[in-house]
C-alpha cells in the first residue's frame, strides 16, 4: 500500500473510531476539505476538524476501497449508512508529503433504475 492509500486508510479508521486526535496528524494544518454538493469548502486543519467532531450522527461505514494509482492521490469509494438511509461516496485525497493538501468528497443517495435501460443492466 503506498503513501496516499495509507493515508485514505487512516482517515477511514480515525472517523470509525472517533480518533480526532489521529485524523488531525493526517491534514497539513492549512489543508482544505470540500463538499460540493452542499457548497462548503473547509479552510484549514482546526475546521476540518471541528467540523467532523461535531458532526450530528456520523453515519456507519458499510463498505470501503482505495485506489491510489501515486503516492500522492487516492480514490476512495464508501458506502455510508445514516440510520437505515445508504450513501454513496467518493473521496479524493491529495497527499503532499505524506499528509492530506486536500481531500474532496462527493456524496450521493441512491435512486431508482430507469426502466428503459433494464434490457442492458443486471441489479446490484
Amino acid at each position: 500500500m503506498g503513501p496516499a492509500a495509507a493515508v485514505a486508510e487512516r482517515i477511514r479508521r480515525s472517523y470509525e473510531d472517533e480518533d480526532w486526535n489521529s485524523l488531525r496528524s493526517l491534514f497539513h494544518e492549512d489543508a482544505v476539505q470540500e463538499w460540493p454538493q452542499s457548497g462548503e469548502r473547509f479552510v484549514g486543519r482546526d475546521s476540518i476538524i471541528a467540523a467532523a467532531q461535531n458532526y450530528p450522527g456520523l453515519p456507519e461505514m458499510k463498505g470501503f476501497r482505495v485506489v491510489a494509482e501515486s503516492d500522492s492521490l487516492a480514490v476512495t469509494e464508501l458506502l455510508l449508512d445514516y440510520d437505515g438511509r445508504p450513501y454513496r461516496g467518493i473521496a479524493v485525497t491529495e497527499v503532499e508529503n505524506g499528509l492530506v493538501r486536500k481531500r474532496t468528497e462527493y456524496f450521493n443517495e441512491p435512486f431508482e433504475a430507469a426502466g428503459w435501460r433494464a434490457e442492458w443492466a443486471e441489479s446490484m
